[in-house]
């Protein structure tokens, strides 16, 4: 289980449906939560695979944006409340991306050690 991205996914599909469940809707945080949303989920998503488990990382500028947002106006309160408490979220567990178990690869070294 590779909690770091169970939690990226979850916090992506949350920024998506926050604007419908805060009303915050036909504001320029709406805009910016579903952009923004669907792009952390895919990297959370495309991370769960150990082969790709660096994409995670791409999350942070990403949740740094969010949580800036607000201070350049034209975002509700509730808005500006998911904006900074689901990017601290995401943000923290980034990092905890679960330990490397799998054996890939080797390159040239596998071929020519296995004649």
């Amino acid at each position: 289980m590779k909690p770091g991205q169970i939690v990226g996914l979850v916090g992506g599909l949350w920024l998506m449906v926050a604007p419908a469940v805060f009303g915050y809707v036909d504001t320029p945080a709406e805009d910016l939560h579903r952009t923004v949303g669907p792009i952390v989920a895919t990297f959370a998503a495309i991370a769960l695979w150990a082969a790709t488990r660096d994409v995670r990382w791409v999350n942070l500028p990403l949740m740094a944006t969010v949580a800036v947002a607000p201070l350049f106006g034209g975002h509700p309160i509730a808005a500006t409340l998911v904006a900074v408490a689901t990017a601290a979220v995401v943000a923290a567990a980034t990092p905890f991306g679960g330990p490397d178990t799998q054996r890939r690869g080797r390159g040239w070294w596998g071929v020519i050690r296995s004649v």
